[in-house]
């Protein structure tokens, strides 16, 4: 892994704390994707369900650096980890993971516009 990939993984792992400007940014961002939330499921972890959508349809995070869909991913497992009182082992993390995972393998097959 180089420096620049560990770099990245570094910063996908640090989570904003709640009150933090930056999920007023994701909020805001999210609404000029016309994003739905947590598509298909209640909206619990709403902020990493936004986030989620803003680096899946664009492929950066809010600052510009490139994401793919496995980083986009692996963050939005981190942030509702993070936000879980569970933490590491939220089970709604994990089967959030997986599908968004599985719908990222079939989706990739056609090429972000």
């Amino acid at each position: 892994m180089g420096v620049s990939a560990r770099m990245r993984d570094k910063e996908l792992r640090r989570i904003p704390p709640r009150d933090d400007e930056y999920w007023v940014t994701v909020r805001s961002r999210a609404r000029e994707l016309e994003s739905d939330g947590c598509t298909g499921v209640p909206d619990f972890y709403l902020e990493a369900c936004l986030e989620h959508d803003i680096h899946w349809r664009t492929g950066h995070t809010l600052r510009g650096g490139r994401l793919t869909t496995r980083q986009a991913n692996l963050r939005f497992r981190l942030v509702m980890q993070d936000r879980s009182p569970l933490g590491f082992l939220s089970p709604m993390s994990w089967w959030r993971w997986v599908v968004v995972s599985i719908v990222g393998v079939v989706k990739n097959s056609h090429p972000r516009p």
